[in-house]
């Protein structure tokens, strides 16, 4: 039987409508919710679709049961928002990973590059939230920051491709 009878609701229930809670306890019970690397021995967790869904649930959740922490989350890094950096030039490649990236081909998931540009999405989302919150009556969270710069990279046309990474984490 599943443990939360079906129901995301009772997940959050157990968690006290907490996030870091209900992080914890969706990628326990969600294995492909769990998004982590290795990276020069130290362990990444990223936790993109997990931080998504979460973020998602507090846009729409209401006074009667409004997410805690929020502002715990770090944003998720996935293709796009790298991309609308290149383009933006707030991130520059290597060569190397440049041509790569130009001529499409294929960054495993879980190697060293893709763990860089996703850490990298993360640092400037984290950079881009403190400026923000900085002289802020009313704080912005990084998943509010990544779905304005999700639809953002939707608007621009011809920009370079983003990178391509076969993976079930975003």
């Amino acid at each position: 039987e599943y443990k939360y009878n079906n129901s995301y609701f009772n997940l959050l229930k157990e968690a006290d409508f907490d996030v870091k809670k209900a992080l914890l306890l969706t990628i326990k019970y969600f294995p492909s919710f769990d998004d982590r690397s290795i990276y020069n021995g130290y362990e990444v967790e990223f936790h993109k679709r997990a931080q998504v869904l979460l973020g998602l649930i507090s846009s729409i959740s209401n006074q009667s049961y409004k997410l805690k922490n929020i502002n715990k989350l770090i944003g998720g890094a996935d293709y796009r928002i790298p991309q609308l950096f290149r383009h933006l030039k707030i991130i520059a490649y290597s060569k190397h990973l440049e041509d790569k990236i130009d001529s499409q081909e294929l960054i495993l998931s879980g190697s060293d590059e893709e763990i860089e540009i996703r850490a990298f999405t993360l640092w400037v989302i984290g950079i881009i939230k403190n400026n923000l919150n900085k002289n802020s009556k009313k704080l912005i969270n990084a998943m509010e920051i990544d779905n304005y710069l999700w639809r953002l990279s939707k608007k621009f046309i011809n920009i370079k491709p983003h990178h391509r990474t076969i993976s079930i984490y975003y």
